[in-house]
């Protein structure tokens, strides 16, 4: 792994990518998905990559939140939920799951 490392750094490959993910694995991608779904995807405008979960989730909230809105998330849950509708200007409204001899239900 060291050895592959530092070849990668001997050809260039030493700065961070694009914020939205490097053109070559947005473009593996958006070619994957054309080929799954039969669809042409413009990988500008319609691939991003992200860094992780809470990059993911925050970058897809702020997409699709408006301001007064209301974000409901099952509870327990992942601690930005809140904080992410929160931000996004929308009201955060955890419904609790309840443990049932069948699983989980929701009152």
């Amino acid at each position: 792994m060291v050895s592959a490392a530092v070849e990668a750094l001997k050809k260039g490959c030493n700065q961070y990518s694009v914020t939205w993910g490097a053109p070559s694995l947005r473009r593996s991608v958006a070619s994957h998905f054309g080929r799954w779904y039969g669809m042409e995807i413009d990988l500008e405008r319609e691939i991003t990559i992200c860094c992780g979960w809470t990059e993911a989730m925050i970058s897809t909230v702020m997409a699709l939140i408006n301001p007064g809105d209301g974000l409901i998330f099952f509870e327990p849950f992942y601690e930005n939920y809140g904080p992410d509708a929160v931000l996004c200007g929308a009201t955060p409204r955890a419904v609790p799951l309840l443990q049932t001899g069948n699983g989980f239900e929701v009152d």
